[in-house]
């Protein structure tokens, strides 16, 4: 088993002239660190992956988690489950390892284990040496062997002691290999665990030589560890799953408008679904926020209306996002007369309005089509506004006092949305 090794460089885009401007400033370290990770995101996809990687340097271990996090899961439709592309990871790795592959191994390093193993896995097979020869010796079928042999010839590998490692495509194999030795040499410990659990998800198939049945089981146990840390990392950031967005609008529709209203307490099948309104108020939030904000709001003023739109709820950039006509000075329907003034009584309180809002705006774009396409995350904020406007409309009509109040209750813009939605 020789191992064997290419070299290559991505392909770049040619940069852009603003994205040159960019990096001329010299505070555009404190800026990007600044932005929210979805900010950020929109930023990379703006300018392309391949001429990203400056950006990607200056971005915090949180920031670049969130962003593979972002990036490397996709769905082809709304309210699929996301899947893990191994090709665009293969070309983060290149970027990664454009920064040099000390830098990358450290910032993997600072990642979330399980995702890296699971990632890993997706490009390469592992197999412990000595448990591979003593394999062949007790099947003793050489023509297993040489077959094994056959298969491995020519592919792209390298032996780490008691390792060898086979790729399970060419994207990115000079920029993982760099990086596995780096991560071999520096965080010894870290790789061998990968490694460990690398191998576990070759095992079956190298014993049985070619069956991928347990393999596939031990892909499925990295995954499950994996996504299952990242749902939570993106829950806490205001994304919700697709299955649980599906999920959660459609029991809003099974409802009925009556039967909301009638209600004394929230329905207990809708409130397992707001887990993530739960958790406490970041009391400091709201009142931090106007400076990072308008740090980034200037940044982006004096580079592109892109970059405006980042921090003005015109993209994706902010998954608490504020919804446009919240913001606007002009008139606006009953639901954002009283948002604006609850803003202005009570900041915390319209906090927890607004994060209600990011909620909902994140359900819809995980769990309903527009046209055949996903939404945007703007268009899911303003239809979840004029949902609940709905809702309020409704409600004034049945009960006007409780409606002059109803955004000073805890899940009060749930409320609306919900009754928005019903039936009747």
């Amino acid at each position: 088993m020789t191992p064997s090794r290419t070299h290559g460089q991505p392909a770049r885009a040619p940069a852009r002239n603003w994205v040159n401007l960019l990096l001329d400033r010299p505070d555009l370290p404190a800026v990007v660190r600044s932005l929210a990770a979805p900010a950020l995101a929109d930023l990379v996809r703006e300018i392309g992956l391949a001429d990203a990687g400056e950006f990607v340097a200056l971005a915090s271990p949180e920031q670049l988690g969130a962003l593979l996090d972002d990036d490397v899961w996709r769905a082809d439709r709304p309210g699929e489950e996301e899947a893990f592309d191994a090709v665009r990871f293969g070309l983060w790795l290149e970027i990664l390892a454009d920064l040099g592959p000390v830098a990358a191994a450290e910032r993997l390093a600072a990642m979330d284990e399980p995702f890296v193993a699971y990632a890993f896995s997706r490009l390469l097979h592992v197999f412990d040496s000595a448990r591979l020869e003593e394999h062949f010796e007790l099947v003793a079928d050489r023509r297993a062997q040489a077959a094994f042999d056959k298969a491995a010839e020519g592919r792209l590998s390298w032996e780490f002691d008691a390792w060898w490692v086979v790729a399970r495509a060419e994207e990115g194999w000079d920029a993982l290999l760099d990086i596995l030795t780096t991560l071999a040499e520096r965080h010894a410990a870290l790789f061998e665990r990968l490694m460990h659990q690398c191998a576990r998800a070759t095992d079956a198939a190298a014993e049985d030589e070619g069956s991928y049945a347990d393999l596939l089981a031990a892909d499925e146990a990295l995954l499950e560890d994996a996504a299952g840390a990242r749902e939570e990392r993106r829950m806490e950031a205001g994304y919700v799953a697709p299955r649980t967005a599906r999920s959660f609008l459609r029991v809003l529709e099974d409802a009925s408008a009556d039967a909301i209203l009638a209600e004394k307490v929230i329905d207990p099948v809708v409130d397992t679904y707001l887990h993530p309104l739960r958790s406490p108020l970041p009391t400091e939030a709201f009142e931090a926020a106007p400076m990072a904000e308008g740090d980034a709001r200037e940044f982006a003023r004096r580079l592109t209306g892109f970059l405006a739109s980042l921090q003005e709820g015109k993209s994706s950039a902010d998954r608490r996002l504020v919804p446009a006509a919240l913001e606007n000075d002009g008139p606006g329907t009953g639901f954002v007369q009283a948002m604006r003034a609850l803003t202005a009584e009570d900041m915390g309180m319209a906090f927890a309005r607004r994060r209600e809002l990011a909620f909902l705006a994140n359900a819809l774009v995980s769990g309903e089509s527009k046209q055949g396409r996903r939404m945007t995350l703007p268009e899911a904020a303003e239809a979840a506004v004029s949902t609940c406007e709905r809702g309020m409309q409704r409600l004034a009509g049945r009960d006007p006092k409780r409606a002059a109040t109803i955004l000073r209750e805890d899940l009060g813009a749930v409320y609306l949305f919900r009754l928005g939605r019903a039936r009747g």
